[in-house]
């Protein structure tokens, strides 16, 4: 586990005019082997391999495995993610599950309908999230919507936001795909949370978007710590990753900037050319979590494909399910079960 604590005269304005001088590695050509050769493998083959090589695969205590992923990142904060929860697009509803189960209630926005990126899936939803309808579309690119979602929430404890689209599944550049998503979900997080507050965002591989790595920096400034981690319960061979921050330090300039970039505003030029900590201790940080979460995928696409070659016995999701104290879900899930037959 690797925390990244800015130094306590870290200033905001550095973060959101960082840039990442960095040039991808071998890791990275390494990575579009390993995924390009699965592009070989016939696709019923290649379905059941990744499915063997998932403990989670048939794990299904909530409504999506995302729950699962929240209840690791919880786990990994102390099973601090308490109190008045928001939920960024929200939809299947996994998150909003998994803290209103854990006694929480909040307030969720998902996308009804289509926007220029897709159409929204049904939020399944919870008795302890109210669902703000702003305009009644749920797009977050709309900032009525996002101040409708602000408005409801203000103070909140703890923002999750697991944003995605179909298209960005098959994007060559997933990280970027999913930039202005993200820079809207940071805005509503950073305008919507109390101090202390704890933020769970999505991102996605290489972590080399301007947007993205803005957005990571501005949260070192402004959380007391932050972390850069990829669940267990996340597709090993996804270019996804998550973002934990802990701590947070109200600052809603962050939040109008994201906004201003997310509508197509550019970002000002950095201010000074001195190293800061930014060059000292976050990009030295970033770079490490890139390069090990690179990796990690090339193998895990690496081992799906020799998978579908020669199977081999696969790991069981019984040990995760009481690391993260799910127990009683599963018990619950398996009286219910038995309950329909």
């Amino acid at each position: 586990m690797e925390w990244f604590v800015a130094p306590s005269d870290a200033r905001v304005e550095d973060a959101l005019a960082f840039a990442d001088a960095s040039r991808p590695g071998a890791e990275e050509s390494e990575l579009v082997e390993a995924r390009s050769a699965l592009g070989g493998i016939e696709t019923k083959a290649l379905r059941a391999a990744r499915a063997a090589l998932d403990p989670f695969d048939n794990t299904k205590l909530f409504v999506c495995r995302s729950a699962l992923k929240l209840a690791e990142l919880d786990a990994i904060s102390g099973f601090s993610l308490r109190g008045r929860f928001v939920d960024v697009c929200a939809a299947p509803g996994g998150f909003s599950e998994y803290l209103s189960w854990r006694g929480c209630e909040g307030y969720a926005m998902s996308l009804r309908g289509p926007n220029e990126n897709g159409v929204g899936v049904d939020y399944c939803g919870t008795p302890c999230a109210t669902v703000v309808e702003g305009d009644g579309t749920g797009d977050i690119y709309d900032r009525g919507n996002a101040r409708a979602l602000v408005d409801a929430a203000n103070p909140a404890d703890v923002c999750v936001a697991d944003g995605g689209f179909d298209s960005n599944k098959n994007a060559t550049d997933q990280d970027a795909a999913l930039e202005r998503l993200a820079l809207c979900e940071a805005a509503i997080a950073l305008s919507v949370l109390g101090p202390g507050g704890a933020f769970v965002l999505k991102l996605f591989l290489p972590l080399r978007s301007r947007g993205t790595v803005r957005i990571v920096a501005a949260c070192a400034a402004a959380f007391d710590r932050v972390a850069i981690l990829k669940p267990k319960a996340s597709r090993a061979a996804s270019g996804e990753v998550y973002l934990l921050a802990l701590g947070y330090r109200r600052d809603e300039r962050i939040a109008a900037t994201f906004h201003d970039w997310a509508d197509g505003q550019d970002p000002p030029p950095r201010a000074s050319s001195e190293r800061s900590w930014l060059d000292r201790a976050f990009a030295p940080y970033l770079r490490s979590r890139r390069a090990t979460f690179i990796a990690d995928q090339a193998d895990a696409c690496r081992a799906i494909l020799s998978h579908a070659r020669h199977p081999i016995v696969t790991e069981d999701a019984a040990r995760f399910v009481e690391e993260w104290r799910l127990s009683s879900r599963a018990t619950t899930k398996k009286r219910r079960r038995g309950a329909r037959r």
